[in-house]
């Protein structure tokens, strides 16, 4: 999952990733469905585990 969230978070600007990151870090975890919704939850289907909710402790953007 963190690779999932690095990915997504660099292919936006500096500023879209302060003003949304809450929702970009949801989204590229859990999907999209067709209608451009975020999904409710994440099903691992190997073991059944699902993911519903993620808790966003700290975000913290690095200038390299």
């Amino acid at each position: 999952m963190a690779n999932q969230v690095r990915s997504a978070v660099a292919a936006v600007d500096f500023d879209t990733f302060h003003k949304t990151s809450a929702k970009l870090i949801r989204k590229c975890i859990f999907g999209v469905n067709a209608e451009g919704k975020i999904n409710d939850f994440l099903l691992y289907e190997k073991n059944n585990l699902q993911l519903t909710n993620i808790d966003i402790q700290n975000v913290e953007p690095v200038d390299q």
